[in-house]
């Protein structure tokens, strides 16, 4: 028995593979985000077990690049959770994250022209929205080879 991949998750696992490859050639990866949110988190909630996993989340996550495509990967598997999580890790972004860069981004005045069009941002971006267009498969589109 054999799978056939909607088109919408067809989109979203090439997304995010483009998003992998632009994120490796930019040196962009997700652990500096998770690491400030380990650091406010663990000031409020100080249990190890919630210290492990944000070492195994920032861990994933410093693959960067790799952690998106592998993302991609599980998106043709049907596994859209976690392929979701993997992706966010890699790239450092969920929606949350990204409207606060850009609100802090745009506060300071660090705004350059130039970077609005770098690798890094069209890797962040296409992660983002390769997140948005991935949907679990109901069954529907499972054929007999």
């Amino acid at each position: 028995m054999k799978t056939h991949l909607s088109k919408r998750n067809n989109v979203a696992s090439l997304l995010a593979f483009v998003s992998g490859i632009l994120l490796i050639l930019s040196g962009t990866n997700g652990a500096d985000s998770l690491d400030f949110i380990r650091e406010i988190t663990l000031s409020i909630i100080n249990i190890t077990l919630v210290e492990k996993l944000f070492i195994l989340m920032i861990a994933l996550a410093s693959f960067g690049g790799l952690t998106v495509i592998l993302g991609g990967f599980l998106i043709r598997k049907n596994k859209i959770l976690w392929a979701r999580l993997l992706i966010r890790l890699g790239s450092g972004v969920g929606l949350i994250s990204m409207l606060i860069k850009a609100f802090t981004t745009t506060m300071s005045g660090d705004v350059m022209f130039p970077s609005l069009f770098s690798l890094a941002t069209g890797g962040i971006l296409l992660a983002f929205a390769a997140q948005l267009v991935s949907k679990k498969d109901n069954g529907k589109n499972y054929f007999n080879d």
